[in-house]
């Protein structure tokens, strides 16, 4: 079972030796692999699954001190398996100056990590680093059968320095022993890893503080609870704290469960907890900073409320005894209701039985779709289980792939899946495509866009875009800072946003970023004196479509906003962003079908 969260790729390019980081615009996201076991009679295998978002999403793909270095060209819709090197995984407690993957996009895209092992299979979603922040409380669990329960953290393009205050040990990391309760600051450089390792026991409870943002992976080395079932390696990239919420929603497992299948819930403060199910509070508890609630699995829907924000993460201990078919075990993150977003995706990897359970706000499920069709009319939704807190929830079976679920009247929807190996015989409802393709809006849908020829080894696609017969007007303004001086065009020709991108990134460098006041002030200015300009202009800030962050295309920071009145007033439909010549050049959210002009620079 894993909850929603996403990534991206495509199809293989000619290596051009530039650095990631300046070559491309739009996202990012860094991972690694935590030490699995021991090579020998052993198989494992790294891979990422990549999907595209948009046409012509153009993806890098390093391995930080390795010669691994791919890129690749997607289309809207399209998915990718990458297999990576072994040299991924980090090893041992210590410092790891290679094994980072970095995974550089122009457009939104969505990413998992797979892990596939004789001893087990798991994967998790992972973030851009919009998301990324300074602060992670670490959830480890421990494991009947001996094995390293283990965290590591990844810094990002500069060195950051790290905290960690240790819960659990003791643990030896880069020679030195340390007790639980210990606290040790390292420098990490960038791009590196500090893996901790403890063997035998529990790391649940550790902190970690960064001066930078920082990806934090948690699980277990050989993770078993009960000797005669299954054994498997499981992880998560955990959420900072800064992501943590008050509200969670657990729908009931269709597995047979024990008694060692178990919600984390865990505090970085003082917090009140409760747990509900319909029909009433379950379990209370008060926890402090860095305690844990562990809360069994329930046959009926749980609900988990708070008093300050908390994680919760689900851990199982596998089944071998559904219909004669194995579920490994895994580790996910739930996701806080407040991070639902209107869109999701989901994965069902090769090979196995993929089971997915969709949540969506009561009384709007007839406006979800998954890969643009509506659920099958023996879909039946359940309407009671989470009443009291107006969800409901529906299972389907899954072909393999990834599968895009939406919901059309733009409310929450949320979605989680199991997946079995073995021959099993699936009485749920089959829904979604049967490609390896997801689709947002279903079959058929056309992709316009050109792809540059250094970037590609196929020709570009015609463009409907024709500069030559564009009027635009070039307006000499201060780009970033006193003394910096550059070009914004305004392009006087109505175009959807994303066309608008495409059209900005290939006779120009991009869409217009207004990163703080000074360019605010600045682009003000440079278009007082154009006349006429008052529908507004689409500006290179945008939503993403799953996760719901805000950024900007050439990768600016989004500290500083400048919204009018009310705005963003519809952040679930209206994903772009205009600003308003007519209201003193103030912003505001837009659909992004909607044809306007638009500024590059």
């Amino acid at each position: 079972m894993k909850t929603l969260i996403l990534l991206l790729l495509q199809s293989l390019l000619s290596p051009t030796h530039q650095d990631s980081s300046s070559f491309f615009m739009g996202e990012q996201f860094v991972t690694s692999f935590l030490e699995v076991l021991p090579a020998g009679t052993y198989h494992t295998q790294f891979d990422l699954v990549l999907h595209s978002l948009s046409c012509c999403t153009l993806v890098h793909i390093t391995v930080k001190g390795t010669s691994f270095y791919q890129n690749y060209t997607l289309q809207q819709g399209e998915m990718m398996n990458v297999t990576l090197p072994s040299s991924a995984m980090l090893a041992g407690s210590d410092i790891s100056p290679s094994g980072i993957v970095l995974i550089s996009a122009n457009d939104s895209i969505c990413v998992i990590s797979e892990v596939w092992a004789t001893s087990g299979y798991d994967y998790s979603y992972l973030y851009p680093v919009e998301l990324l922040d300074l602060q992670y409380y670490v959830i480890t669990p421990d494991s009947a059968l001996p094995g390293n329960s283990q965290f590591a953290i990844l810094s990002l393009n500069t060195e950051t320095s790290v905290t960690v205050t240790l819960q659990g040990g003791p643990v030896t990391f880069a020679g030195l022993s340390l007790s639980s309760g210990s606290s040790m600051t390292l420098k990490l450089p960038a791009f590196q890893a500090a893996q901790f390792q403890m063997y035998g026991g529990d790391l649940t409870g550790s902190f970690i503080q960064a001066d930078k943002p920082i990806v934090v992976l948690s699980g277990h080395q050989i993770y078993q609870r009960y000797p005669r079932y299954n054994y498997g390696y499981i992880y998560e990239q955990l959420l900072p704290v800064s992501s943590w919420d008050k509200s969670y929603l657990v729908p009931p497992p269709s597995v047979p469960l024990r008694k060692d299948d178990i919600i984390y819930v865990i505090a970085g403060q003082s917090t009140s907890v409760k747990v509900y199910n319909k029909s009433g509070v379950v379990a209370s508890k008060s926890l402090g900073q860095g305690e844990v609630l562990m809360q069994p699995i329930s046959t009926s829907a749980l609900y988990i409320d708070s008093d300050h924000d908390v994680m919760v993460v689900m851990i199982c201990s596998g089944s071998d005894n559904y219909g004669g078919t194995f579920l490994k075990p895994f580790m996910s993150i739930v996701m806080p209701t407040s991070m639902f977003q209107s869109s999701q995706l989901v994965h069902a990897p090769s090979g196995l039985t993929t089971l997915v359970q969709v949540l969506s706000v009561s009384g709007q499920t007839p406006g979800v779709t998954m890969d643009g069709l509506l659920f099958p009319s023996n879909a039946t939704w359940d309407d009671t289980t989470f009443k009291p807190w107006k969800y409901s929830w529906v299972q389907v079976t899954v072909s393999m792939g990834s599968h895009y679920i939406q919901q059309l009247s733009k409310k929450e929807v949320w979605a989680m899946s199991y997946s079995f190996s073995g021959n099993i015989t699936v009485t749920d409802t089959t829904a979604g495509n049967t490609s390896d393709f997801f689709n947002f809006y279903g079959p058929n849908v056309a992709c316009f866009c050109e792809v540059s020829l250094s970037m590609s080894s196929t020709p570009p696609v015609t463009t409907t875009v024709t500069p030559t017969v564009i009027p635009t007007y070039t307006i000499p303004t201060s780009r970033r800072c006193q003394g910096d001086t550059g070009d914004i065009y305004l392009v006087m020709m109505s175009l959807a946003w994303w066309d608008a991108l495409r059209y900005c990134r290939h006779y120009y460098t991009d869409l217009f970023s207004v990163p703080n006041n000074h360019t605010q002030r600045m682009v003000a200015s440079a278009l007082d004196n154009i006349n006429g300009q008052t529908a507004g202009l689409w500006i290179g800030l945008r939503r993403h479509r799953i996760w719901g962050h805000l950024y900007w295309t050439d990768r600016e920071p989004t500290g500083y906003m400048n919204w009018g009145e009310e705005e963003p007033d519809d952040p679930w439909t209206n994903m772009c962003t205009a600003i308003a010549p007519n209201k003193n050049f103030t912003w505001n959210d837009q659909c992004c079908d909607l044809k306007l002009n638009f500024i590059c620079y």
